[in-house]
């Protein structure tokens, strides 16, 4: 057995770890464990010297004991190790943690169970752990038995336990910890849907104590899949055997690994050399429930991590440090996430969209590179670009040293090319104060040169505020070596005027010291507006965009005038807009729209009198657009000359509103002169003026065209009453029969939520539903007695007759098929086809219960009125036989409502 010991700091203190490492095997067994108990023995009487722990020395802090199952170096015990140390560290709680290792994958800890016992008795003989933290299951089972002999007193928490199954029916007091839960269907889901096209699924797994524990459980959760996917058990194998069936598998398999770090033979196997070895047999993809998996080669899973693992049995220990109770404290599970390997989705051909969401990703580029790396390219090439520039700039300088004399008879040329550029250019010092200034800046801020120089720019162009903290913002850049390239900002000018600049500055660097800056300062001015006269034309396309729409939605043009007469005030910052039109005779009145500001924004509606139209008329014929800084109208009130008279400094803007090329109207707008948005008020009232007249055409339009549907629906429907008054003068005995029918179906059709269009179909079918009838012998139809056999078919026949003389009409409903449907009954016993249920229409079931009712409660020639009950009577007996039960139920509830005298109320 090799001994190794490590010191590591936590939270200014040392804490101390070591491990038993399993040394290589000889030929001799029994002599190889000799050597190792004599070993063990030798290390227990060291440790009892090395490890001597003062009681005094650590008064103020609390020692951890972190015992392993596995080895240093394995992945799960180090992410475990990890998670604890960090959690400590991050704590407020002074702590040493100490790390043992029990090696139980490499070798049995039986063999040296006791030695171990031995050991950490005399190791904390003086200084008892206050709590220790177990990993796995090995471990905990050492707590559980020799731990309790060494530390019967101490809390212990566990974390990596298998299941709630693996503990003990009764935990005692001072323990608690956290169970693993193993996702395996939620693996397999995601693979699945990873490679939705597999049929097997290879399972590898060893037969160790936790490998039979996961295969439990895959059994388990399993059996959600057995419909799905075959099953391929490469369970226990050695080595040799497990090459030989991976490389076997059939197509469209995916292997899910969940343990082999021991095979058959109990040779032990890293996790990256079990990836590489399964990689090397064969190219399927490898899911696992363990991040140690996908972080060496497996391509995903729903996995246990680690650190996290550590993490929350290490918040568990402090939980007890603090004070609580482990048996207050619940056993909690960690819940597995969703992980992938990057480089092997690639190889796999695997998108990263098709994740499930929050998915962490191993082995993915660096976040910021990986996002950035077009940017960062370009940069490191300007690095490299400006790397060799350096060189190029140390040999520059010392010819320029060498052209001294030659520089000397161009500081004439330069100085003139300073002070002639056209840009205000500055040179300050180190402080910010100014060394030299051209023409062009003080012209571009009113200083003379004795004015500014020596003055600390910063100050001189602001004079304080917030633009002098943006200034001093700049001045700093440039301090520690920076650029400025055409910052746009604002600077005041000696008289107090704010203006509009564009400011670049470089720092003057000598020997990687700075010695002042380089300034440049452009006025911006006529940019400044020219952008913003850009701005104003995309606001008033905005504005027209938005009436149009408004008008194309169909909105009142009245509410539509005042909306758009808002936004156009606001642009305009006018102080009213309105609206003049005209009537259509030049004797009548006209109206005005007015849309101003007077203690608050408002709307007005005024009526003009033809001497206040007149004017503006004939104005406008003469000219199309009209500026007038006095108006050389009239009105005929005192609130109109108040809110409609320009005043004084005001400017009055008139654009006629055209109608068939005749002048309706016209638009006002009156404004202070000088305003900025004058140069764009002619093109954006024209456009305003055209989709006005417009509106206004197709409002009258619309009127006309909704004035003759009208006239035209009446005429449509008083020729149906007409159709139905023929058979009336034919058969005067069933007088207002079709009328009170089909008011009865109406209403039925109404009471159950029929479709405008239906009920409509159903009013009009039922007015002329015995049209049939007319060509019928008037003795026939008026006979006082019972009509034979022959005389009943010629009555049948009236449906017939009827859908003949109806269909040779278009009617935008199918009114004959009605017609024809109309007596036949839901179980097929009606005629003349004899349909049943669904196959006649909703509307023909309708008039069958209406024309019943109101035939039976009525006069006939062959009996007398039965009355309206016993029609009910009829229609409730006959429900759901011949009749509708929907239709029966709405006339019977009609009935109802109206206490039996349905037609006397209409």
């Amino acid at each position: 057995m090799v001994l190794l010991i490590y010191m590591c700091k936590q939270k200014g203190e040392g804490a101390l770890l070591f491990f038993f490492e399993g040394g290589k095997k000889t030929s001799n067994r029994a002599a190889y464990f000799r050597i190792k108990i004599g070993r063990v023995l030798f290390i227990s009487l060291i440790l009892g010297v090395l490890f001597y722990l003062p009681t005094g020395a650590y008064a103020q802090e609390r020692l951890v004991l972190l015992l392993h199952s596995y080895h240093k170096g394995f992945p799960w015990s180090d992410g475990i190790s990890r998670g604890v140390l960090n959690t400590f560290l991050q704590s407020d709680i002074n702590t040493r943690v100490f790390i043992e290792y029990l090696d139980a994958k490499r070798s049995s800890p039986k063999r040296y169970t006791f030695f171990l016992e031995n050991t950490l008795r005399l190791k904390y003989q003086k200084r008892t752990p206050d709590v220790v933290i177990c990993s796995d299951d090995d471990a905990y089972t050492f707590m559980r038995h020799a731990g309790r002999r060494i530390f019967p007193h101490v809390p212990v928490v566990f974390c990596g336990v298998n299941s709630r199954d693996s503990l003990p029916v009764e935990i005692d007091s001072l323990t608690t910890g956290v169970i693993e839960k193993l996702d395996i269907k939620g693996t397999m889901n995601l693979a699945l849907k990873m490679f939705p096209s597999t049929e097997n699924v290879a399972v590898i797994c060893d037969l160790s104590s936790t490998g039979m524990w996961v295969i439990n459980q895959l059994r388990e959760e399993m059996r959600f899949f057995k419909d799905k996917i075959n099953e391929i058990d490469l369970i226990g194998l050695p080595h040799e055997s497990l090459a030989t069936e991976l490389q076997k598998l059939p197509p469209q398999t995916i292997i899910f690994l969940l343990i082999y770090f021991q095979d058959g033979e109990g040779h032990f196997f890293p996790t990256d050399e079990t990836i590489a070895f399964i990689q090397k047999e064969t190219s399927f993809p490898i899911f696992s429930v363990w991040e140690m998996m996908v972080g060496n080669g497996a391509i995903g899973g729903s996995v246990l991590r680690a650190e996290h693992h550590g993490k929350q049995a290490a918040e568990l220990a402090i939980e007890i440090l603090k004070g609580k109770a482990p048996a207050s404290i619940p056993i909690g599970e960690d819940i597995p996430v969703f992980m992938a390997n990057y480089s092997e989705l690639r190889q796999q051909n695997i998108s990263i969209r098709s994740l499930p969401r929050k998915t962490i990703l191993l082995g993915e580029p660096e976040t910021f590179f990986y996002r950035y790396r077009r940017i960062i390219g370009i940069n490191i090439a300007i690095i490299i670009i400006l790397a060799m520039l350096v060189p190029a700039l140390y040999f520059n300088d010392k010819l320029l040293k060498k052209e001294i004399s030659e520089l000397r008879k161009e500081t004439e040329h330069l100085e003139k090319l300073f002070e002639n550029s056209p840009h205000g250019t500055i040179l300050t010092n180190a402080k910010g104060e100014i060394l030299r200034a051209n023409r062009a800046f003080l012209r571009m801020f009113g200083y003379g040169r004795d004015e500014v120089k020596g003055k600390e720019i910063d100050f001189l162009l602001t004079k304080g505020g917030t633009l002098q903290q943006h200034a001093q913002n700049l001045t700093r850049i440039t301090t520690l070596g920076g650029v400025i390239s055409e910052n746009e900002t604002s600077r005041v000018c000696k008289d107090g005027n704010v203006i509009p600049v564009s400011i670049s500055g470089f720092p003057l660097m000598i020997n990687g010291v700075y010695r002042g800056s380089y300034g440049i300062y452009t006025d911006i001015s006529s940019r400044k507006e020219n952008e913003n006269i850009i701005r104003k034309h995309l606001k008033s396309e905005e504005i027209i965009s938005s009436f149009s729409a408004q008008l194309v939605k169909g909105q009142e043009v009245e509410n539509v005038i005042y909306t758009s007469l808002h936004e156009l005030r606001l642009f305009l910052n006018a102080r009213y807009m309105a609206i003049f039109l005209f009537s259509g005779s030049e004797y009548e009145d006209g109206r005005a729209y007015v849309r101003h500001e007077r203690e608050k924004e408002k709307d007005s509606f005024f009526t003009l009198s033809f001497d206040e139209t007149e004017p503006l008329r004939r104005t406008l014929k003469s000219q199309p657009f009209l500026s007038l800084d006095d108006s050389p109208f009239t009105w005929n009130t005192s609130e109109k000359n108040a809110i409609l008279l320009p005043r004084k400094n005001e400017t009055m803007v008139l654009f006629p509103l055209l109608k068939e090329g005749i002048t309706a109207g016209c638009i006002c707008s009156v404004f202070v002169r000088n305003n900025e948005n004058e140069h764009i008020i002619e093109g954006l009232l024209g456009i305003y003026s055209h989709l006005l007249s417009s509106a206004f055409l197709r409002n009258e339009t619309e009127k006309v065209l909704k004035k003759n549907i009208q006239l035209l629906s009446k005429t449509f429907e008083e020729t149906f009453h007409l159709m139905s008054r023929l058979l009336e003068i034919k058969d005067p005995y069933t007088a207002d029969h079709q009328q009170k029918v089909a008011l009865l179906a109406r209403r039925i059709a109404e009471k159950m939520n029929l479709t405008e269009e239906q009920i409509t179909a159903v009013y009009y079918a039922a007015l002329v539903h015995d049209i049939g009838k007319i060509p019928i012998p008037s003795s026939i139809l008026s006979k006082p007695g019972r009509l034979n056999e022959a005389e009943f078919t010629i009555i049948q026949n009236h449906v017939n007759l009827g859908t003949n003389i109806l269909s040779a009409i278009d009617f935008p409903w199918p009114i004959a098929d009605i017609v024809r449907q109309h007596h036949e009954h839901i179980d097929g016993t009606g005629y003349p086809r004899r349909l049943k249920g669904d196959e006649i229409s909703i509307e023909a079931r309708i008039i069958c219960v209406a024309d019943v009712v109101e035939a039976m409660s009525s006069f006939r020639p062959y009996r007398p009125a039965l009355g309206i009950e016993e029609a009910l009577e009829e229609i409730q007996k006959k429900r759901n036989i011949w009749f509708d039960s929907r239709v029966v139920d709405a006339c019977l509830s009609i009935f109802e409502e109206t206490n039996g005298v349905f037609w006397d109320k209409i």
